[in-house]
């Protein structure tokens, strides 16, 4: 009687750890893929609010442009680029160009937001003219979702040249790797840890963006398209499309 209690448990028991290791393993293959889409959904996030601040930033290069004194020859490429002389055009300005949105340069931008309409990395949820979504020491930083302005020369037919910007954003900082549920789990409590980064995560652009390459950047969020008179005085020689 003892013996068959005893076999009972034990296939209880067997029956309980066989539940555990097919659970364990479901969860190492769902976790990830659930895990990747809602990152995956976030960035389509990241792109729709990157869009939107775009004519935002144009459309305040603009109204830079036509508030400045009558005999300022300053275009929306220096707004975009260079640092504004105040006794020139009757105001100073920063550039904006290879900067994420969080920093100061963009407070113009934010004030032609409507704050019922405030984008927001969806990754912190702090407004994308917050300073925690800038990072000056880090490009690209380990911070995912971050909108940063750069531009691209384009070469047009002809001599005349033109400059395109473009906002790319970071990504999750797993290199292009997307990690088994063990992986996950133990770099998430080394990367939430106070004092401590993540060892194994390394800054990067998401879908092969990147602010050095001419052809990576325009992987990112259209903004402009402008006049390169600068390129054209140089006289550097034309490529056609």
């Amino acid at each position: 009687m003892k013996r068959s209690s005893f076999l009972s448990a034990g296939f209880t028991l067997l029956e309980f750890l066989l539940v555990i290791v097919i659970f364990g393993l479901v969860l190492a293959v769902v976790l990830p893929r659930a895990l990747r889409a809602t990152h995956e959904a976030k960035f389509s996030m990241v792109r729709q609010y990157g869009s939107e601040i775009a004519s935002y930033i144009t459309q305040w290069a603009e109204n830079q442009v036509e508030a400045q004194r009558e005999d300022s020859p300053y275009t929306i490429k220096d707004y975009f680029m260079e640092t504004i002389d105040r006794g020139t055009a009757g105001f100073r300005s920063e550039p904006l160009i290879n900067k994420y949105t969080g920093n100061d340069a963009f407070n113009g931008v934010e004030m032609l937001v409507p704050p019922e309409k405030i984008q927001k990395n969806p990754f912190n949820g702090a407004s994308y003219f917050n300073e925690v979504n800038d990072d000056p020491e880090n490009v690209p930083s380990l911070k995912p979702g971050l909108l940063y302005f750069v531009s691209a020369v384009d070469p047009a037919i002809g001599r005349r040249y033109f400059r395109n910007f473009y906002l790319i954003f970071t990504g999750t900082g797993t290199s292009g790797r997307w990690l088994n549920w063990l992986e996950w789990s133990k770099e998430e409590e080394e990367y939430t840890a106070r004092g401590r980064r993540k060892v194994n995560r390394r800054a990067n652009w998401y879908g092969q963006m990147d602010h050095k390459n001419p052809d990576a950047i325009r992987r990112g969020i259209f903004v402009a398209r402008v006049p390169d008179t600068d390129m054209e005085r140089r006289g550097i020689g034309t490529r056609r499309r």
